[in-house]
């Protein structure tokens, strides 16, 4: 994992949150870990091939991270399915 990727998804996701003045829902303190997430709770996804999904539909990292990560999307996609 490029840390400097991470660092710029974290911004462009809370700029986007800022200028879009996004609610970012009900605190929730709950170990999800020892317990079931709340009905109505959104989760990560629990496999690369459904983070991929999930990071491709998202218009904010993609036009942040720019064409190198749409390729590694795509190449890591396609080795994922097989």
């Amino acid at each position: 994992m490029n840390p400097y990727l991470v660092q710029a998804a974290l911004l462009a996701s809370g700029l986007n949150g800022i200028t879009t003045h996004a609610n970012p829902g009900p605190r929730c303190d709950s170990n999800f870990h020892e317990e079931r997430p709340p009905k109505g709770t959104r989760t990560l996804p629990s496999n690369l091939l459904d983070a991929l999904r999930a990071l491709d539909k998202d218009d904010t990292l993609r036009g942040a991270l720019g064409n190198e990560v749409r390729c590694r999307v795509s190449r890591r996609s396609v080795v994922c399915k097989f």
